[in-house]
């Protein structure tokens, strides 16, 4: 909450936007704090790290027919800087990886899996978190929509791999969001320890 007060009171646009962004991960936004960002991510025409950082963390809050818009805006040919360079490149995958859970938590399956499949087309990253990752919202998106014993399975799977790997803060947080929201009826002992 640091980064609100220290940005809040600034009359530079940019400096208000980090501002929401920080209240948006802690507090629910208000309407005309929502429609101010909601504005501003419909005029962007070049995105850059500043908008895409923002974006991810107000995704939530903002309309989510916007949200689906932008995506589908980020991923015509005239973006494709943002999938090519590797500077942007991890930070749009996370937009699609949010957006993917956002969905499958909605239950809005057919944008799920419209967006695993895109997911699998972009450029690989350098690291092997981006195909973990992808077997896990494969594994929620089965879990919630076709079989949860197969779904868990490849969650515990994927969840298994980071362990190994010792990526152990990546899997603290997809075990979260697993546990608290795919999985809403908090089973422990279907997670890895």
């Amino acid at each position: 909450m640091q980064i609100y007060y220290d940005n809040i009171y600034y009359d530079i646009d940019e400096d208000y936007f980090i501002a929401l962004a920080a209240k948006a991960c802690y507090e629910e936004l208000n309407t005309e704090e929502k429609m101010e960002l909601e504005g501003f991510f419909s005029s962007c025409e070049m995105w850059s790290r500043y908008e895409l950082n923002l974006f991810i963390n107000v995704m939530l809050q903002i309309n989510q027919d916007l949200t689906f818009s932008i995506i589908n805006k980020l991923s015509l040919s005239k973006y494709e800087y943002l999938r090519e360079r590797r500077e942007y490149r991890s930070l749009f995958a996370r937009i699609i990886i949010k957006s993917i859970l956002i969905f499958i938590t909605q239950e809005k399956q057919k944008k799920a899996e419209g967006l695993i499949k895109y997911l699998k087309e972009l450029p690989p990253i350098i690291d092997i978190t981006e195909k973990v990752v992808g077997l896990f919202l494969e594994g929620c998106y089965i879990y919630k929509f076709e079989d949860s014993q197969m779904g868990n399975k490849i969650v515990r799977r994927s969840l298994r791999i980071l362990l190994d790997v010792e990526a152990l803060e990546l899997k603290t947080i997809l075990e979260f969001y697993y546990k608290n929201t795919i999985n809403s009826k908090k089973k422990n002992y279907l997670l890895i320890n």
